[in-house]
């Protein structure tokens, strides 16, 4: 039986900023705490993170709009990471919008992941084992660089809007289970990769004011 008593804790500041018709700026902070107590990890624990993050949005052009970014984080257990993100949005007529982004972004290792500590018995093969599995003390942040493409068009004045999206994730920097031996496993850093894509279409209707439908497919693999 375990038992186990997780909380976050979250606040958000963010403040935007108009130069000229054309140009939107966004930036702030956001703090998060989390607290885990738990009969399978080592003791009490907690998890701060710290992000900074700035966005500006230029019509550069009538049909053409770029949108940069970039977040500064800080965490409790790894090093200080820097998220960089851009998208280029075109759209040639009222209406109707491409859209091309590209985006690196880290998730820090969990406190189960950090601070676990349970003890598994394995019945089969025989005889029985008993393995210790503890959290990694020196993990690395699991990185995913993000590409993206899409569309949204609306038609029959304002009643039927088309989404169509495709994107490609690659992951680096796993971070899982790994046996150190037959009676010790801890979480690590596998030296792989993993690659997800996929994509998604989508169709919102108005039919009348009372009546609204939708239909959704998505698509995705993960190697």
């Amino acid at each position: 039986t375990q038992s186990t008593s997780a909380n976050t804790y979250n606040i958000d500041v963010q403040h935007s900023l108009e130069f000229w018709p054309s140009n939107h700026l966004t930036y702030g902070v956001n703090y998060r705490l989390n607290t885990l107590s738990s009969i399978i990890i080592s003791q009490y624990s907690t998890e701060s993170r710290l992000g900074f993050f700035v966005q500006d949005e230029w019509k550069i052009a009538r049909p053409v709009t770029i949108v940069t970014g970039v977040r500064y984080d800080l965490d409790t257990f790894i090093h200080p990471t820097i998220s960089p993100r851009i998208a280029l949005l075109y759209a040639p007529m009222p209406d109707h919008t491409f859209r091309l982004s590209a985006s690196v972004a880290y998730r820090p290792p969990t406190l189960i992941e950090k601070e676990l500590d349970e003890q598994v018995n394995t019945k089969s093969p025989l005889p029985p084992v008993t393995t210790s599995i503890t959290g990694g003390q020196s993990l690395s942040p699991e990185q995913m660089i993000s590409y993206e493409a899409g569309y949204q068009g609306w038609y029959w004045r304002h009643r039927l809007r088309v989404r169509a999206d495709a994107f490609y994730n690659h992951i680096s920097d796993l971070i899982s289970i790994r046996n150190q031996s037959q009676t010790a496993a801890t979480f690590t850093n596998d030296t792989g990769s993993a690659d997800i894509y996929g994509g998604e279409f989508g169709v919102d209707i108005l039919a009348a004011k009372w009546l609204t439908g939708f239909a959704n497919y998505s698509y995705q693999e993960i190697h």
